[in-house]
């Protein structure tokens, strides 16, 4: 995988309460496999540029699996871009496993109870 936006959240105009994005490696145990070590830097950024959690960022592993990152949209502009901003990985001694080795990301974005 390659930095860049991953996923859109555009919430409907009329909603303006809080959000929380899960973002899973849905393939984690087939990514074993394959990697010793895998981790993507994941942030999620307005439509303006601004990130949605200044100062925090989140980690997604194969042994974690899933992050979650919460969304104030209080003075924040949708849509929000779902980003991977860096990463790295280690192979095990044996190198690629024939189709183990590409990560399969999903994600669900709900409304955050009060």
């Amino acid at each position: 995988m390659t930095a860049g936006d991953l996923f859109t959240i555009t919430p409907d105009a009329d909603f303006t309460g809080d959000m929380v994005a899960l973002v899973t490696i849905a393939n984690a145990e087939d990514l074993i496999e394959t990697y010793r070590v895998l981790v993507f830097t994941i942030e999620i950024w307005d439509s303006a540029g601004t990130p949605v959690q200044v100062g925090t960022t989140q980690y997604l592993n194969v042994s974690k699996g899933e992050i979650s990152i919460e969304i104030d949209q209080t003075g924040l502009t949708a849509p929000y871009d779902v980003r991977l901003t860096d990463g790295f990985y280690t192979t095990h001694s044996g190198g690629w496993t024939s189709g183990n080795e590409d990560p399969i990301l999903l994600i669900d974005v709900m409304q955050k109870g009060t």
